[in-house]
């Protein structure tokens, strides 16, 4: 089957070394530093790394870490609760964005209500009986918020 991401270039990864090998060199002796024994076993940086593969869907890390974590002795129990764990977080992140959607309705649905009230105080000053279709016209009557005379 043909795919935008073809496994065989992910072997081909060293080559990005060849536009500027001072950064890649930079690059691959910080990323061997991250992925090296520390406080976390390289177990669990592996199955932290599967599972963030997942959250920025790239299949080559994917690939490649899915093979890293087997290789570390981890079983596919514990990486596919290291992919629930990144959905779980991802979903999470997004579902915590509907807080800011519901700020800016509520920002706005509060400003369009205290626009139309005033518009229709206005309305009713003029000795209009303003309906709700009056208060909507000249609530987005461009004019009528720079003070043009009617």
């Amino acid at each position: 089957m043909d795919t935008y991401y073809h496994p065989h270039d992910l072997g081909k990864f060293a080559d990005m070394g060849k536009g500027n090998k001072e950064l890649w060199d930079k690059f691959m002796n910080y990323y061997s530093a991250v992925f090296a024994e520390g406080t976390l076993t390289e177990r669990e940086k592996a199955l932290i790394a599967l599972g963030v593969a997942h959250a920025v869907q790239c299949p080559y890390c994917i690939d490649a870490y899915t093979q890293a974590c087997l290789e570390k002795g981890s079983n596919t129990e514990e990486m596919t609760e290291a992919v629930h764990v990144a959905c779980a977080l991802r979903g999470g992140a997004s579902l915590v964005h509907g807080v800011q959607m519901r700020n800016v309705a509520d920002k706005l649905s509060m400003e369009g209500a205290s626009q139309t009230l005033n518009v229709t105080r206005q309305s009713f000053g003029k000795g209009k009986r303003a309906s709700p279709v009056d208060a909507w016209q000249e609530l987005m009557n461009p004019f009528n918020s720079m003070g043009v005379p009617e």
